[in-house]
C-alpha cells in the first residue's frame, strides 16, 4: 500500500450492504473517511463496515475485515444499518470521499487516484465457480464447482465409474455433485451422486441419506429438492463397485467406515439377498475394536438396505440376525414394529429413535500394469535428506522390499513422477511410517504413492507379494533382530524402542526371553510386560506342564490384571478353565483359569461403554477363588470400590452355585453379609454380577453397577483378578 512515500486506497461504498464475516477489530469514529484510513493503517484490512448512522454521541461503529466480499460473496448479506466498503472492481470508478491519500509523515489529503482493478473485476471464473483475489500477488484463483476443472473452470470434467475414480485421476473438486458412469458406455445412463472427497481420504460414492426406510435397489434417482444430507436424498449405487462402506450420523457428524478383509470388490446388484458370510469378516474404523465386523445388501419386505453389525460367531442373514442383542448395529428402518428407528454405533437388535444417517462406498484403488520397467530403475534409493530451516538436515532411510504391499488404511496416496518424490512425501507427514510405491507407472508416466500409518513391523501380517507394487519401511530398532525364539519384533518410534510380540509357549518379556509369569502382575513387576495381550501363567511356578495362556490388561489402573472371562449371561469358573484362540479377549466366550490366581483386588469392564470399575480388599489379604466358593461374604470382609458409588462399602462373593455362579460385588447395606443363595433381600444397592437364575427361571442378566434384584438384560462384561 506505500508507493512512494505516500500510502493509497480506494474503496467502492455499497450502501446498506454487510459482510458478515470475523473482524480484525472495530472502532467509533466521527467521520466517514476515519474508517478508511483505520484500515489503511493496517495491511491485513481489505475492506470495512461502516454504520449507516451515528449513535446518540454522533459516533459510526467502524468493524475492519481481513477479506472482502468477493472472497466471501456468500457473506455478503444485506443490512438496513451498515454500509460495506471493499476495493472497487472497476478501474474508473472514483469516489472523492473514499479515494484516500496519505503522506508517511502523517499530513493528510483527499484526491484522485487511479488504482489497479481487484483480480477479480473481469470476472473470468466460469461455470458458476468463485473468484478468490490473490492480492499480494495481483492475481486470483477460481474455486471451481464440482463437475468442472482448469484456470477459469472452463473444462467440464468427465463421468467417473465412481468418485474413487474422479478422486484418483485427479478431478476431484472437493466434496459435492459429480457424474458417474459405472460401466463407462455411452453415457446415455450416466446420473448425479454426491462424492465425499475428504472424509477417511475421500473418494466416497454417498448412496442416500434416510431418518427410517431406504430401498437403495429401486430408490436409485437423484431429485436436486433433496440434496444430500436431507431425507430423501438418493443415487444409483447398485453398480459401484466397493470393498469399503462408510455410515454418517448427521445428528453429531461421527463417522466410521468399513473394510473389507478380502480387499476383493463386490456390488450391490449382484449381492441382494446374500447372507453375510457372502462377503466374509471386516474391519471397523472409528468403532469398537473388540468385534470384527459383518455387511448385509438386503431387499425384502422385512428389511431393505445395507446394514454392518458385529459379528459373534453367527453370520446374519437378511430375516435373521442372530439374535444378536450385544454388538454395534449400523442399519436403517425394518418394517418390523420390533426393529423401527435407525441404528447407529448401538445395538439394533430392537426398537430404536429415528435419526439421520447417509451411507457410502468406495474401492481401494489398484494400478493397472501398462508396461514393465526394470525394479532397479525404481529401488535405487534408500534414504532421503532434505534441507530444513529450523533444524538444519533431516535424514530418513527406507529400506525396499521387492514386488511387496502392505494392506492396511492409507493416510492418504498421491501420483509421482519418480519415487524419491514418495519419500520426501512420507518425510513431511509425522505420522507416515512406510509407503506402497506402484512397480510399473500409468499412460502419463505417473506413479501411485500410497502413503501409510504404520509400517511391516507393526503389521507383519499384512506385508503380501505383490506383482505391481514395491513397499518401503522405515529403518527401526527391529532391524537389529532383537526377538528371539521367532517372535515378532513391533517397533515403538516416539521412544525409539522395541517390544517382541506373538511369544511362543513359555516365553515372554521383551525379548520373549523364557519365563512363565505366575499372574499378570508378577510379569509386570518383574519387567516382563509387553502391554495389553496374552502371556503364559503358572500359578504354581512348577514344571511348567500346566501353563496356561491368559489375557493380562496391563494399562488399567496401573495395570497386571489376570482377566478370568468375558461373558454377556453366564459364566462357570470353577470349570471353564480353557482358553480358545477362536473366543479372543473381550469377545462373549474368552475363557482362563483364574481359580489359584491370589487377588487383593477385582475389576468389572462393561464392554459397551469401556467403563471400568475395581475393587480393594481392606485387610489387604490374598485370597484364591479356588479355596473360596461358596463362602459367604463375610469371610472377606468389606472392600472399597474405585469408580463405584462411595456411598457404599463393598461386599465380595464366589460362587459355584445352581442359583449363580462366578464372582460378585454388591454394595454392603443393612449391615447384612450376603451369601451366593441369599443376597439379603436388597434390592436398591449396586451390584456386579453376571446372570442367575431365579426360582421360577427367569434369567437375571447382566448388572453393571445396577440393582441386581431385578432381571436385566444382556450386557458384555469381563472380570479380572489382581
Amino acid at each position: 500500500r506505500f508507493l512512494a512515500g505516500v500510502s493509497h486506497v480506494n474503496f467502492e461504498p455499497k450502501e446498506f450492504a454487510y459482510l458478515n464475516i470475523t473482524r480484525i477489530g472495530s472502532q467509533l469514529v466521527r467521520k466517514d473517511i476515519e474508517c478508511g484510513f483505520a484500515c489503511l493503517e493496517i495491511t491485513s484490512c481489505f475492506s470495512y463496515n461502516l454504520a449507516a448512522f451515528p449513535d446518540a454521541n454522533g459516533k459510526l461503529s467502524c468493524e475492519l475485515l481481513p477479506s472482502d466480499k468477493y472472497n466471501n460473496s456468500d457473506k455478503f448479506i444485506y443490512s438496513p444499518t451498515f454500509n460495506h466498503f471493499s476495493i472497487p472492481v472497476d478501474a474508473n470508478l472514483f469516489v472523492p470521499v473514499f479515494a484516500i491519500d496519505r503522506k508517511k509523515n502523517g499530513r493528510q489529503r483527499n484526491s484522485l487516484i487511479h488504482f489497479k482493478q481487484n483480480p477479480c473485476s473481469s470476472d473470468p471464473c466460469t461455470n458458476g465457480s468463485n473468484c478468490v483475489a490473490k492480492y499480494s500477488d495481483d492475481d486470483y484463483q477460481c474455486a471451481c464447482s464440482p463437475g468442472f476443472k482448469g484456470k477459469h473452470c472452463q473444462i467440464k470434467i468427465a463421468p467417473g465409474k465412481d468418485c474413487k475414480d474422479i478422486k484418483m485421476r485427479g478431478d476431484s473438486g472437493g466434496n459435492g455433485m459429480y457424474q458417474m458412469d459405472p460401466d463407462g458406455g455411452s453415457l446415455s445412463n450416466a446420473f448425479w451422486a454426491y462424492c465425499d472427497m475428504t472424509s477417511y481420504n475421500g473418494g466416497w460414492t454417498m448412496c442416500y441419506t434416510t431418518d427410517e426406510y431406504v430401498k437403495p435397489r429401486a430408490e436409485v434417482t437423484y431429485n436436486a429438492s433433496f440434496p444430500y444430507g436431507n431425507v430423501g436424498y438418493r443415487t444409483n449405487c447398485n453398480k459401484i463397485s466397493f470393498t469399503e462402506i462408510m455410515f454418517l450420523d448427521h445428528q453429531t457428524l461421527a463417522k466410521v467406515y468399513f473394510k473389507r478383509r478380502t480387499n476383493q470388490s463386490i456390488t450391490a446388484s449382484l449381492n441382494y439377498g446374500n447372507g453375510a458370510s457372502t462377503y466374509g469378516l471386516w474391519d471397523g474404523m472409528g468403532v469398537s475394536d473388540a468385534y470384527l465386523y459383518q455387511l448385509l445388501i438386503c431387499d425384502t419386505s422385512f428389511y431393505s438396505g445395507f446394514l454392518v453389525s458385529g459379528y459373534t460367531n453367527c453370520y446374519k442373514q437378511c430375516g435373521h440376525w442372530c439374535g444378536d442383542r450385544v454388538s454395534p448395529y449400523f442399519r436403517t428402518a425394518s418394517t418390523s414394529s420390533s426393529y423401527f428407528g435407525v441404528a447407529f454405533n448401538i445395538n439394533g437388535h430392537r426398537s430404536v429413535n429415528k435419526r439421520l444417517i447417509s451411507v457410502g462406498h468406495a474401492i481401494i484403488f489398484r494400478l493397472r500394469i501398462l508396461y514393465h520397467v526394470d525394479p532397479e530403475s525404481i529401488l535405487y534409493f534408500s534414504g532421503f535428506h532434505r534441507q530444513d530451516s529450523s533444524a538444519g538436515v533431516s535424514y530418513l532411510n527406507f529400506k525396499p522390499e521387492a514386488f511387496s504391499y502392505l494392506n492396511i488404511t492409507r493416510i492418504g496416496s498421491e501420483l509421482v513422477q519418480d519415487g524419491s518424490e514418495c519419500g520426501f512425501a512420507c518425510l513431511e507427514i509425522t505420522s507416515c511410517f512406510s509407503y506402497n510405491l506402484a512397480a510399473f507407472p500409468d499412460n502419463w508416466g505417473k506413479l501411485l504413492c500410497e502413503l501409510l500409518p504404520s509400517d511391516k513391523h507393526r503389521e507383519p501380517n499384512e506385508l503380501i507379494s505383490n506383482p505391481i507394487f514395491h513397499h518401503f519401511s522405515k529403518t527401526t530398532p527391529c532391524f537389529s533382530d532383537p526377538c528371539i525364539s521367532n517372535a515378532t519384533c513391533v517397533v515403538n518410534y516416539k521412544e525409539n524402542d522395541y517390544h517382541c510380540s506373538i511369544c511362543p509357549p513359555f516365553y515372554n518379556g521383551k525379548d520373549c526371553s523364557p519365563f512363565v509369569g505366575l499372574h499378570c502382575l508378577d510379569i509386570k513387576e518383574r519387567g516382563f510386560s509387553r502391554g495389553n495381550g496374552m502371556y503364559w501363567l503358572d500359578p504354581d511356578g512348577g514344571s511348567h506342564f500346566n501353563a496356561f495362556q491368559a489375557y493380562c490388561d496391563m494399562t488399567s489402573h496401573n495395570g497386571g490384571w489376570t482377566m478370568c472371562y468375558t461373558t454377556d449371561e453366564y459364566v462357570r469358573p470353577k470349570s471353564e478353565v480353557t482358553y480358545n484362540a477362536q473366543f479372543p479377549y473381550g469377545s462373549d466366550g474368552y475363557r482362563t483359569d483364574c481359580n489359584n490366581i491370589p487377588f487383593r483386588e477385582i475389576i468389572f469392564e462393561d464392554h459397551s461403554t469401556g467403563k471400568k470399575i475395581y475393587f480393594k480388599s481392606r485387610n489387604n489379604q490374598a485370597i484364591k477363588a479356588s479355596l473360596n466358593y461358596g463362602k459367604s461374604a463375610y469371610s472377606y470382609g468389606l472392600w472399597d470400590g474405585v469408580g463405584a458409588d462411595p456411598a457404599y462399602s463393598y461386599q465380595l462373593l464366589i460362587c459355584d452355585d445352581p442359583f449363580y455362579r462366578g464372582f460378585l460385588i454388591s454394595a454392603h447395606t443393612g449391615g447384612c453379609f450376603i451369601t451366593c443363595t441369599y443376597w439379603c433381600s436388597d434390592v436398591s444397592a449396586s451390584f456386579f454380577h453376571t446372570a442367575f437364575t431365579n426360582s421360577h427361571g427367569q434369567k437375571g442378566g447382566v448388572a453393571f453397577g445396577e440393582k441386581g434384584h431385578e432381571v436385566h438384560d444382556k450386557r458384555r462384561i469381563s472380570i479380572g483378578l489382581r
